[in-house]
This record gives structure tokens, sequence and C-alpha cells, in this order.
């Protein structure tokens, strides 16, 4: 066998093992990306962040506290701060923060979450928009991805907090 022959024989193998890369690349990043199917809990993961603490400080010990708290990431402290809030702090934002503080637990508690998120969300409040967000990030983590899109509906058509990121999840496929 001629080297010519040899050398273009060998050429032609170099070539099929990158094709053939090159089609294992392509499979995998259809497989994986997420545009091509995720599951709620994966959306949950990747769109969550923590929501920043109040800046406004109130004249009583136990919201300053809480504010302090949940700073710092000491989520049991400032739901215990939260519980034991005086009344001249509003009820929504008391409830708003109840939620975020279930959602950053160690383990999320998500039912807790849902129940003040959904009260805020249905509330006239400063934290109306949010709450219906995380509300819906919450129904995704729960699998129940009918009702989250119906939430994520609202806030891309309302304009709402974090509209083009809702408008992102419904472009999104949901195993």
């Amino acid at each position: 066998m001629s080297s010519a022959v040899h050398s273009r024989k060998k050429r032609i193998k170099g070539i099929s093992r990158i094709v053939v890369l090159m089609i294992i690349a392509a499979l995998g990043f259809f497989l994986f990306s997420p545009g091509n199917g995720s599951t709620g809990q994966e959306l949950y993961a990747v769109y969550f962040e923590k929501y920043p603490a109040p800046e406004t400080t109130a004249a009583t010990a136990r919201w300053n506290s809480f504010v302090n708290n949940y700073s710092r990431g000491n989520y049991e402290l400032a739901l215990s701060d939260l519980d034991n809030t005086e009344s001249s702090i509003h009820y929504t934002w008391v409830e708003f923060y109840k939620g975020m503080c279930y959602l950053l637990l160690d383990d999320p508690d998500f039912h807790d979450a849902r129940y003040f998120m959904n009260e805020v969300r249905l509330d006239f409040s400063d934290y109306k928009e949010q709450a219906s967000w995380y509300y819906g990030l919450i129904l995704l983590a729960e699998g129940r991805e009918n009702d989250a899109r119906a939430i994520f509906t609202q806030i891309s058509r309302d304009k709402g907090y974090n509209q083009k990121k809702a408008r992102a999840i419904l472009n999104t496929k949901i195993n």
C-alpha cells in the first residue's frame, strides 16, 4: 500500500472521529439545554434568588432585628422576629418576608411560603408583584406547571416584576 493511500485513510479516520464527536456534542447540547425541557424543580433552582432585605428601618426593635437577621442569612431568627413584630409594620410586608424566609431555609418549606406569597399577591401591597413571581416559582417547584404558567402569563402580560424571566419560563418546555 502506498503512503499516499495510507495517508488518505488516516485523514478520513480523523475526519470521521471529528464528525462523530460533533454529532455527540450537538445531541448533548440539544438534549440538555434549558430550552429543550427542564423540570419545575430545575427551573426553580435556576430562577430563584433571594429578595433583598428592606432598606426601610422602623422605629421598632423587632423589625430592625429582623432586617439584620435576614441580611445575615439567619432565617430562623428572622422568622421569630417577624412572628413578634409590632403592628406598626404593614402585615403584607411581614407576610412577604415570612414567605421569603421559608424559601431560604436550608430545607425550604414550600407549603408555608406558598401560603404567605399567595396572601400578599392577592392583596394591595408594595410586594404584590414580587409575591406573584415567587408564588409562580413555588408552584413550579411543587410540580404544578399549569398553575405556574398562568401566574407567569399574568406577570408577562401585566409587565410585572421579573417579566422577562417570566417570559423565558413560558418559552421553556417543562418536563
